[in-house]
């Protein structure tokens, strides 16, 4: 159930979605140790998979190629590009359907699930954009999916 109350919708006939999520962090706030680094990644990992599975249910065959809108709804400075590219990463691996690796943060029922297939360019074209809100509780990401 979402917030409001409302079951995840279901991947039918829609041609895309929109994805409220919490804002990824910053590349120059990685932490540098390998341990602490992979910790604050599933973590990251974890929070985007839950808050995207409650607001419409991954798919389990994904399209073949996608295209995503980032639009970071930030209240303070914005990011230069190239932080917003690289800080999608952990988003964006954690909503693929090829998962690598330790896969402890994605448990339950869509283990195998994705809202498209891998993140590479041959199943991927991304974009990114920038929008102010009031305060830091209004900051978000939303992926905007179209298929």
């Amino acid at each position: 159930m979402s917030a409001a109350g409302e079951s995840p919708k279901t991947p039918d006939t829609a041609t895309g979605v929109s994805l409220r999520l919490p804002i990824p962090p910053s590349p120059n706030a990685w932490p540098s140790h390998p341990f602490a680094l992979g910790s604050a990644k599933n973590q990251y990992r974890k929070k985007a998979w839950a808050a995207a599975v409650v607001q419409m249910i991954p798919f389990a065959d994904p399209p073949s190629h996608v295209t995503v809108e980032a639009v970071f709804h930030f209240c303070r400075q914005p990011r230069d590009e190239d932080n917003l590219q690289a800080g999608l990463k952990w988003t964006l691996d954690a909503l693929r359907q090829r998962q690598r690796g330790n896969l402890k943060w994605r448990h339950g029922l869509w283990l195998n699930r994705g809202y498209f297939v891998d993140d590479d360019p041959q199943h991927l074209t991304l974009s990114t954009k920038q929008a102010r809100v009031g305060s830091r509780k209004e900051e978000h990401l939303e992926l905007v999916i179209r298929w």
